[in-house]
């Protein structure tokens, strides 16, 4: 059987929706192989860089807040499996948090190994910048699917 894992990142801040796709790192291997949990914060940063496979860190760290699962479709008999993982930043935390890449880690620390990784772009693949304003919501989801 072949299987591929690959993602979607969605940020929704405004009304307005940024998705980004495909992104998973050599690093991501060695924590599946032996069945690690991997996805349990999102780290932001400032890079703008292209993606590589062989990424390990954020080109520019900002910060890392811890996600929550949604949602977790793990029988390969009902279809592709997938685990949806959130984080909503309230109205009164994070404000000014401004990013433009985001990646899955399993930790808190500082600059942490990151297993995925996007850079947020616009409709022309131009790279932007998102910031938390105050006063406001904005979510940030990833699922991660493991199709057949």
């Amino acid at each position: 059987m072949n299987v591929r894992l690959h993602n979607k990142y969605e940020v929704i801040c405004g009304g307005k929706t940024i998705v980004s796709y495909n992104t998973m790192l050599k690093t991501v291997f060695n924590k599946i192989k032996n069945l690690e949990p991997y996805n349990s914060y999102f780290a932001f940063g400032t890079g703008t860089a292209s993606v590589s496979f062989s990424d390990t860190q954020l080109s520019s760290y900002v910060a890392s807040f811890a996600n929550v699962t949604e949602q977790i479709q793990p029988d390969v008999k009902k279809g592709d499996m997938f685990v949806v993982k959130s984080k909503t930043f309230l109205a009164n935390e994070a404000n000014g948090l401004t990013f433009s890449e985001i990646g899955i880690t399993d930790t808190s620390e500082s600059n942490p190994t990151i297993f995925n990784h996007v850079v947020l772009t616009d409709g022309d693949n131009n790279p932007i910048t998102v910031t938390k304003p105050d006063s406001e919501e904005k979510g940030v989801t990833a699922t991660l699917y493991l199709e057949r």
